[in-house]
């Protein structure tokens, strides 16, 4: 929008600009890639959660498909697409814990700070964070990390405040319970969901909404 500012001068009246107010976009969590587990013959099929968080402008990846699982790799690319959000913005990718099904698909954020136990680390650089002495770390105004060893050693959970609708979002530490469904031939297990968010703890494979979108 631009207006005429009258010159006394006897100058052609000069313009000048109001800039519209910047939308501010609230905090918001939501879910990429559904978890789910299911028990077959030789063993299980398991896809771990991925989640993004958003918050301040800064976007937040929570966990990340197994390098072998192509399909979920795809669909968390494509949710991220949907949404206009390029891989290269992602600044923060948390892993929760070292086990196969929640990370190996981090090379697609190669801009990201990551975070993984009480380490950061960029390129081939790594420092310790305020997890190595600490139980919970900041990383956005309203988004920490939170050390929850038991599931592995290094189990961090990602703990996310202001939420609209919400408050705070958080996932329980363990399996949500499991309805069994034998109609599906082997054993399988599809998790319910038992908490108020989709995100962070390490194996929450709840199917949720978005939340606070």
């Amino acid at each position: 929008m631009s207006f005429r500012k009258q010159n006394t001068a006897g100058r052609p009246p000069a313009l000048f600009y109001i800039e519209p107010a910047q939308k501010v976009v609230p905090t918001y969590v939501t879910q990429l890639v559904q978890g789910r587990l299911e028990r077959i013959e030789q063993g299980s099929r398991m896809t771990a959660s991925v989640s993004l968080v958003f918050d301040g402008g800064y976007y937040i990846l929570v966990d990340s498909p197994s390098s072998a699982d192509l399909k979920a790799k795809e669909t968390m690319l494509r949710c991220l697409s949907a949404k206009s959000i390029n891989p290269g913005e992602v600044q923060l990718a948390v892993t929760t814990h070292g086990h196969p099904d929640h990370f190996g698909q981090g090379n697609f954020f190669p801009n990201a700070r990551h975070f993984f136990g009480s380490y950061e680390y960029v390129d081939d650089v790594y420092i310790k964070t305020e997890l190595d002495a600490n139980d919970t770390m900041k990383i956005t105004s309203n988004v920490e990390l939170w050390n929850t060893p038991g599931h592995t050693a290094q189990d961090i959970s990602v703990i996310v405040s202001k939420v609209p609708c919400c408050g705070i979002v958080a996932v329980p530490y363990t399996f949500p319970p499991f309805t069994f469904t034998p109609s599906q031939g082997a054993s399988a297990f599809q998790a319910t969901t038992t908490s108020s968010g989709p995100i962070g703890t390490p194996h929450s494979v709840p199917q949720l909404n978005d939340v606070g979108e």
